[in-house]
């Protein structure tokens, strides 16, 4: 039920493995080039996002910073942390429980395309929000079977 409620953002691309959820966000979707703050146009995306997981006190959330191998690799890390920092803060503005976000950023080092073309690196350039049922749930639910 998650999933097709995240499925309904428009921008996000969510994909599934068990009970593991990955919505990916191209960074053009919600930043300005070299900026980590949140353009306006996307924050009822996130806010959206935040709505959704906020009814699912079950899981865990890992928001990834990605930044394409343009520009030094310190400053890439950086920005892609920032990134993150900023998703996860308004995740918990928008209502999800502080202690179920943590934010982490990769910098240049997780492409998932050719950073030697233009489409490479845009693709490059993301936000991914992994979503995971917690430990906690995950004990509870296996006791009851």
């Amino acid at each position: 039920q998650q999933a097709k409620e995240l499925e309904r953002i428009e921008g996000a691309d969510v994909t599934r493995e068990g009970d593991q959820l990955m919505v990916t966000f191209d960074s053009a979707i919600l930043f300005d080039v070299d900026s980590s703050a949140l353009r306006a146009a996307s924050v009822d995306l996130v806010q959206r996002m935040a709505d959704v997981l906020a009814r699912y006190q079950e899981t865990d959330i890992l928001v990834m910073g990605h930044t394409d191998s343009t520009g030094p690799e310190e400053y890439n890390m950086r920005l892609s942390e920032r990134r993150a920092e900023s998703v996860g803060a308004a995740l918990r503005t928008h209502g999800v429980t502080a202690s179920r976000i943590r934010a982490r950023g990769y910098g240049e080092n997780s492409p998932v395309a050719d950073n030697a073309t233009i489409p490479g690196r845009q693709q490059n350039r993301r936000v991914e929000v992994d979503i995971r049922v917690n430990e906690e749930f995950r004990a509870r639910a296996a006791g009851q079977g």
